[in-house]
């Protein structure tokens, strides 16, 4: 990928600060952290409904702000499957792609 700008070198940059992340202002990595820790087909869920909504996004279909607004009510709406088997967990992700599609 063609960048007009230096890559950044770390070695000019030895010592970092990194602050905690305000999950109120990132709604999408609050929701990403809950997903994980409830496990089962949440964050796949989380993950195609991100897939559609940025993608919904990128062609002007809703506005940004809209993005955790389709995320949360995808995991919202879907029964959590804690040990999914391949077949049942790709059926529930193809259904919730094709009710939260816009």
């Amino acid at each position: 990928i063609y960048a007009d700008f230096l890559r950044f070198d770390f070695l000019n940059y030895p010592s970092l600060t990194f602050e905690g992340v305000n999950t109120e202002v990132f709604r999408c990595l609050k929701m990403a952290f809950e997903a994980n820790e409830v496990g089962g087909i949440v964050p796949c869920a989380l993950n195609a409904a991100n897939e559609i909504a940025v993608d919904a996004f990128l062609h002007d279909r809703i506005h940004f702000l809209d993005i955790p607004v389709v995320i949360e009510s995808t995991i919202s709406s879907i029964a959590n499957i804690q040990n999914p088997q391949l077949d049942q967990d790709f059926l529930d992700m193809r259904y919730s792609q094709l009710v939260h599609k816009k």
